[in-house]
């Protein structure tokens, strides 16, 4: 019975968002649908380009803590005092822009 269910559950999960495909484990965007999206903000910004932070990957603040080895609370205070660059959602939560991330990661690593 309960192979039964796994079974069911597990053929659900893959039909739950039919503009994602699974990944290697994680579910992303379609390629139509990115496609979508970026012609969608080509006719927004045209020539002018994006502004900072729209079309670039956006990390959560658990996804931060792991790269710095801190706690979550820990990159939330940095955000609050300035010390990571972020953006907040409509939802309300903090995103870090992986590229300038990646930049602080890098700039620590050479210090050390």
């Amino acid at each position: 019975m309960t192979l039964a269910f796994r079974s069911i559950a597990s053929q659900s999960e893959d039909r739950a968002n039919p503009t994602q495909e699974k990944v290697m484990g994680a579910y992303v965007e379609s390629g139509t649908r990115q496609r979508q999206r970026d012609a969608l903000l080509e006719e927004l910004f045209g020539e002018r380009g994006l502004p900072t932070g729209v079309g670039e990957r956006l990390l959560r603040t658990a996804d931060v803590a792991l790269l710095f080895q801190v706690s979550e609370r820990t990159v939330s205070e940095w955000a609050r005092r300035g010390r990571v660059p972020w953006v907040r959602t409509p939802g309300g939560h903090r995103r870090y822009p992986a590229e300038q991330i990646r930049r602080l990661l890098s700039d620590g690593s050479e210090r050390a």
